[in-house]
Formats: structure tokens, sequence, C-alpha cells
């Protein structure tokens, strides 16, 4: 009988164990050899908007074959829902779940704010930029007095369509007011001995902080004498709540009434070779044009641009025109057809008492040169005639900027009008923003601006039944106001003229 020592117990002890492990593994190398297809797990959440690799949610596939299964999933990764992705391996099915939602909140670039004392504020004026899959909003949280100057707190809360909430603070510095309203109308106007002027009407006063306080407007007398020939100063003074005051000086011509109806007018030599006007002229020609009374730029050493409208018909977007002209304190002369007179006399109403000029662009709207003197008389002064007897008790003004309908023109055409006291005034920009077969993109337009206007002194012609400027004249405006440019009235080119 043989006896065992304890280190061969030991010894033997150690083969055991070692067997028992080299037997487990080969159990479980067996159980996992037998597992054809498996998935990470069977149900994800994934985020709108993001990229999603079916690939990713595989963890096993029998000897690495993943070129073998077939998958078929009906996930859209921009619309939040339920889905489910199906993955085949032979016989073998897997099912992933998968869960579109919003879970990333949004990103947001926000700015501090500087503003005068008692100007109201938004959100939107400290926002630079949001990004999310969804739709936003957002608000200020505290409330603020902006009548207390200083350095305020400001916290903006924005949630997504998820409810992801993003905050972000922000200084408001509120500023002493120090800056006076800003007044706009006419620095001239024009009216006939006897006539009967309402001061105001046509002036806007408008405050940095305040808004709209034309209701402060007071001027230097409160009636004018018109019974005579000659000139009238008048000042104009707005003032805000911070007691800013701004002043402005007009001055009222005084003329003696004509009767031009009977007027007998001399084109003999005169060409009468018909053209129409394009859609820009050399400045060369400016002086030679202006010597029979037509126009197309103004003061050209300056960065300055006059704004002038063609309204034949009413298509539905004067109102909103008017709108953008008033927020950027801009004035527009408006070329009017008697029709348009008619049956819109509110909207000429409101151009009126907004400080804009109303030009002659004749009762019916023909070509002028294929019609003789007498009618072209008749066209203009007819205009004039129901344009004083429905308006001339608000408009301070005289009728004197023409222009022809169409652009069409010739030398005949030009000394008619001019005989008859008007100036005609082309242009030297414009764009096919009349035709509403080929409408513009809000592209379109900002591309032309970009790309022809680049003329100092300008006279632009737009054509206010142009679906596209309700969505786009805001941003033209700004921009070119931005780049140090003033949008002047023709009584300001006409002054720079003379």
């Amino acid at each position: 009988m043989k006896l065992t020592t304890n280190n061969d117990k030991i010894y033997l002890g150690d083969i055991m164990k070692k067997l028992f492990v080299f037997f487990m593994f080969l159990v479980i190398f067996s159980a996992c050899s037998k597992v054809k297809l498996s998935l990470t797990t069977n149900e994800i959440d994934h985020d709108l908007g993001t990229v999603f690799n079916e690939l990713d949610y595989i963890k096993r596939v029998e000897q690495d074959k993943y070129d073998d299964v077939t998958i078929s999933s009906n996930v859209d990764i921009n619309v939040v829902g339920q889905y489910e992705v199906v993955y085949k391996y032979g016989e073998i099915e897997e099912k992933l779940i998968v869960h579109v939602k919003d879970i990333t909140a949004p990103i947001v670039v926000v700015h501090d704010l500087t503003i005068p004392v008692g100007k109201i504020i938004t959100a939107e004026m400290f926002i630079d930029e949001i990004t999310d899959a969804t739709n936003v909003t957002y608000c200020i949280k505290n409330k603020v007095d902006t009548t207390i100057v200083g350095i305020h707190d400001i916290e903006l809360v924005f949630t997504d369509a998820g409810d992801n909430v993003t905050t972000k603070r922000v200084n408001l510095i509120i500023e002493a007011d120090t800056t006076g309203p800003v007044i706009t109308g006419a620095s001239i106007k024009t009216v006939n001995v006897g006539a009967s002027v309402d001061l105001l009407s046509g002036y806007l006063a408008v405050d940095d902080a305040d808004g709209d306080v034309t209701s402060s407007l007071v001027t230097s007398i409160s009636k004018l004498d018109t019974s005579k020939v000659g000139e009238i100063k008048v000042v104009y003074t707005a003032k805000d709540r911070a007691g800013n005051s701004t002043s402005m000086t007009v001055v009222y011509k005084i003329i003696t009434n004509d009767d031009r109806s009977t007027m007998a007018v001399n084109t003999d030599g005169l060409s009468n070779k018909a053209d129409s006007w394009p859609h820009s002229k050399p400045l060369s020609l400016a002086n030679q044009f202006a010597a029979k009374g037509a126009y197309y730029v103004g003061d050209t050493t300056s960065k300055t641009y006059y704004l002038t409208f063609d309204v034949g018909y009413e298509n539905g977007y004067t109102l909103q025109i008017l709108d953008i002209l008033k927020a950027n304190g801009v004035q527009a002369t408006f070329f009017l057809t008697k029709d348009y007179l008619v049956r819109y006399p509110d909207i000429v109403t409101r151009m009126i008492n907004e400080g804009h000029f109303i030009g002659n662009h004749t009762m019916y709207h023909p070509s002028l040169p294929s019609i003789s003197n007498a009618k072209i008389v008749e066209e203009l002064l007819g205009f004039e005639k129901y344009f004083n007897d429905k308006f001339g008790g608000i408009y301070n003004n005289k009728l004197k900027y023409f222009r022809p309908p169409n652009g069409d023109w010739s030398d005949r055409t030009l000394s008619v009008t001019k005989q008859l006291g008007y100036k005609t005034i082309m242009w030297n920009f414009t764009f096919r923003d009349w035709d509403m077969s080929k409408i513009p993109t809000v592209q379109d337009v900002r591309d032309a601006f970009h790309r022809e206007l680049t003329q100092d002194g300008t006279i632009l012609l737009l054509h206010g039944v142009c679906p596209t400027y309700p969505d786009i004249l805001d941003e033209i405006l700004k921009e070119y106001i931005d780049k140090g440019y003033a949008f002047k009235s023709l009584d300001e080119m006409e002054l720079i003229l003379e």
C-alpha cells in the first residue's frame, strides 16, 4: 500500500480545480456558440432629429455573419413616435422598439441688452439664435421695472415641444433717456392762397423709449395765415416722457391759385418719338433730362435714396407697406391713379396723415405719346381736381410730381407736363415686381437690391401690388439705414436740385 504525502494531495487538488474551470469554459462556449442572433437591448429612447443606425444594436451574430442579417425599419428620426426595427437571421427574429422623443433641451445664444429708461422689453430682444428639433417658446421669467436706471438680472426660459427647458441669465442695462423724439414729415409744403391748413396732419413723432409720441407735437403758431403770397416758417416740437424735446422747422410756401384747365401748351418742333424708360440710365444724362423737367437721380454726393411706389390698383399689400414705412421712419411718394383715389380713400388718407407724398399718375393710365396735348392736360388736371376736391383739406402740399404710365415718354410729353408745373419723376432702380405671373421671391428682391442699387441719389420705383414686399421691405430698409443711407422725400430732393 502506497501512502501519499500532503504535497501530493495539494497537487491533485490543483489539477482538479483546473479541470473544473476548463470544463465550465467548454460548457459556456458551447452555449454561446448556439446563439445565432442577439441584440444589446429590445427597447430604446432616441433623440429626435439625430442619426439612427440599426446595426449599432446588434450584440452577436453567429460566426459574425452581419451581412446575412435582414433588417426592416420604419423609424423616422424627424417625427416623434414609437417605431419598430425587425432583425432576421435565418429563422431567428429579434425586435427593437424605438421611441423617438425630443430629449435635448434647446441650444440658445443670447446677449446683454442696453435700453433707455421706460422702454418696453420682450424676450426676443435678448436672443441671437435658438437651435432645437421642435418649436421653442420663450419668456422672461422675472418682472423688471424698466423705469429704474441700473443693471438688472434677467432670467430667460426656453421650452421646446418635448418640455425640455433651457434657462439663460442676461444683463439688462437701463440708461437714463437723454434722446428726444424723431419728427417725420415734409420740411417744405406748398399751399394755395386762402387754403385752410391742418398744421399737424402728416407729421409723426416717435421716441426710442416711449414709441409713438405724436400726441405731444405742438407748433409755434396755432393757425397758418394763408391770406397772401409768401413763406411762413413753423416750428414743430415734440417731447418724450423724460422731458427730452426735438424741434423741426417747416417752410410753408403760399402761392396764388392758377387755372390751367384752359392753358394752351406749346410743343412746336418737339419730337413725339415714343420711348419707354429702362430699369436705369447713365448718370451722365441726368442734366440733359433735368432740363426737360424729368429726374431719375437726386443728390448723388451723399448716401441718399428716394423711395417711390406706383400703385395703379390695390392688391391687398399697401397697408402692410405703410406699417413698415412708419416703423422705419421713411417717407415715400405714392403715384396714384384717379381710380385708386375713388376706390380706396381710407388708404389715401392714411398715406397723407403719415407724411407721405402723393404723385399724379393720370386719371386712366394712358400711354402719353399716343394721346394729344389736350388729352394729356385733361389726364393730369382731371386727377388733380378730383384729388384736391376729396383730399385737399388734409394734404397740406401741392401736387407737383408726375410719373408717366408705363414710363412712356417723348420730348413732347415731357414738355407738356413741365408746362403744367409738374416735375416728371422717373427712376434709376426698378425690376419686374409688377408682373403677377412672375412674382419675385424674397431672395429675388434681395438679390436685385444688392446687384443693382449701386448709385447714391437713386430714385427707386417699386410697385405696391407685389406680394413679396410685406416679407422683405422691412429687412431692406433696415439694411440700408444701418449702412448709413437716408431715405429722403422728393421735396428734399427738390431743394438739392434747385
